[in-house]
């Protein structure tokens, strides 16, 4: 029996989120209020973070302090650096990828114990 198309999820309203919201008042999709078009077109991704996160755009004040905040938090633990830099050259970019993500899960796993000593990484 063949059964007619439905209209999909129109009108269906998946969860409620004051960060973004697609097609309201029959605007495209926004953040916090911001059409993403004029985002794009007039912020960085720092300015766009800091909005998604805090919920306003920062002063300059604000923005110097979190791209400090993000610097900080940029660097790579030594062991995962040395696992980056065994992966061979010619390694296709999907390996490249899964290298390392499955040494952070051996690292960080929430079965993992606690430790404050780096595994070695090869382990």
């Amino acid at each position: 029996m063949a059964t007619e198309p439905g209209a999909g999820l129109a009108g269906i309203i998946a969860g409620h989120t004051a960060i973004a919201t697609v097609g309201k008042e029959g605007k495209g999709l926004t953040y916090r209020g911001y059409s993403i078009h004029d985002l794009a077109e007039h912020s960085t991704f720092e300015e766009v973070a800091y909005l998604l996160i805090y919920g306003h755009l920062p002063k300059q004040v604000e923005l110097d302090e979190y791209k400090v905040k993000l610097r900080g938090m940029r660097g790579l633990p030594a062991p995962l650096k040395t696992v980056l830099e065994l992966i061979p050259r010619s390694t296709h970019p999907m390996g490249m990828l899964c290298a390392p993500a499955a040494r952070c899960s051996a690292r960080w796993s929430p079965k993992a114990p606690a430790t404050t000593k780096s595994p070695s990484p090869t382990a």
